[in-house]
């Protein structure tokens, strides 16, 4: 019997950005992880996504030399799902923008174009933290509550 893949492998990438062109490059560096790779093509398309039940677990926010709307994007998105970790994927990682994304809150830069292997340590290494947090958040949940549950079989 097969053991349930982990989040880590199992995982549902949201893209924001204008340029459809990206969405299939990202797609095609997935390769065998059991990644989905979704587009939300504005900011508000993504903060959509992001309130609903099956949201993504990392996003990859495209982000041009003087795009404002993807700074926006961002301050909102850290509003609205905290614990999502954001990547960067900008043509220069020294730019203002990209710096100060990464003030705001964003994880790691990604430069453009990707390569197929840094993509995936970045993907994978989002994506462990992500998991490592969920789990303090229910252990500290559980030592705040003080008390105890517990159930007998049968």
């Amino acid at each position: 019997m097969a053991l349930p893949a982990s989040s880590v492998e199992v995982a549902r990438i949201l893209l924001v950005s204008r340029e459809s062109s990206l969405s299939h490059s990202l797609q095609s560096l997935v390769g065998d992880q059991l990644w989905h790779v979704e587009q939300a093509f504005s900011g508000l398309e993504a903060l959509q996504r992001m309130q609903t039940a099956d949201s993504a677990d990392v996003v990859l926010l495209d982000l041009r030399p003087g795009d404002a709307d993807a700074l926006h994007t961002l301050r909102r998105l850290r509003k609205v799902s905290p614990q999502v970790p954001v990547v960067l994927l900008s043509d220069d990682r020294h730019t203002r923008e990209a710096q100060q994304a990464l003030q705001l809150g964003a994880r790691q830069c990604l430069s453009t174009p990707v390569l197929p292997g840094q993509f995936e340590a970045v993907m994978k290494q989002q994506l462990e933290k992500s998991l490592d947090r969920s789990a303090e958040e229910k252990i500290d949940l559980i030592g705040d509550d003080c008390s105890f549950v517990s159930a007998s079989p049968g």
